[in-house]
């Protein structure tokens, strides 16, 4: 990753997602693999909840990592139950596999509610919210007299809008 040439001629966020997802799958699958040290377990589900939170936050389609993460997460709890049964160390194990998801949950928690105080909406991104989409299905919803292809509310379609909107 320190050599994609991406990385040196970019700066956006596509640039990020590679390593995002490779931490938080590292973090995941380091999880798994290190069931016999409980401190160094908690290194690898803190490094996949952040990683996790940093990739759910910068890319809006960060639903596809769910059923890897989450296999890895549930496979490291079904590991610790069938090695030691219903004990304290399953307990920790389901423990250690639910921390990444708070993680994500705390940072999606966070972003949102500085959104809530300096928007005043409690939301990741406009894009995704009612009022944001209500707006834009508007806009849309303008006929031109003239498409123009990739271009889904024209200059002109806006001044139309603008002329019927307070």
């Amino acid at each position: 990753l320190l050599f994609n040439p991406i990385v040196v001629t970019r700066a956006a966020r596509e640039v990020i997602y590679p390593s995002l997802t490779l931490l938080t799958l590292a973090g995941a699958a380091g999880l798994f693999l290190s069931a016999t040290s409980h401190r160094r377990a908690a290194a690898w589900a803190t490094l996949c909840g952040l990683a996790l939170g940093a990739l759910w936050l910068t890319r809006e389609e960060g639903i596809w990592v769910v059923p890897a993460v989450g296999s890895l997460l549930a496979a490291t709890v079904v590991r610790a139950a069938i090695a030691h049964g219903r004990t304290r160390r399953f307990g920790e194990a389901a423990c250690l596999a639910a921390l990444p998801v708070a993680l994500l949950g705390a940072s999606v928690a966070a972003v949102s509610l500085v959104n809530l105080r300096v928007y005043g909406v409690f939301t990741v991104r406009e894009s995704s919210s009612d009022p944001f989409l209500t707006a834009y299905g508007a806009l849309v919803r303008i006929l031109p007299p003239v498409a123009i292809p990739r271009v889904p509310a024209s200059r002109e379609m806006m001044l139309r809008a603008y002329a019927h909107s307070p």
